[in-house]
């Protein structure tokens, strides 16, 4: 039985995945707010919308790096 060892894309995806949580538990708290006290809370609006972002571009980076480790495994295996 072989035992995984951690990567860089299983490290940036633990990472992306954790500001993912994050940033879904301020949008609950955010959109479970009435109308009239979103203007005062403009600041966990932006926070949330940063991190979403901040996790699919973490995202985007780890599907980069998976892609670049399994060319790296098939290059092994051919040689």
């Amino acid at each position: 039985m072989h035992a995984h060892s951690w990567t860089v894309s299983d490290a940036i995806l633990l990472l992306a995945v954790l500001a993912f949580v994050v940033a879904t538990v301020l949008v609950l708290s955010v959109v479970t707010k009435k109308d009239s006290d979103l203007e005062c809370d403009r600041a966990n609006t932006t926070r949330a919308t940063l991190l979403m972002l901040t996790a699919f571009s973490i995202g985007i980076l780890v599907l980069a790096f998976q892609r670049l480790d399994l060319s790296h495994a098939v290059k092994n295996l051919m040689a």
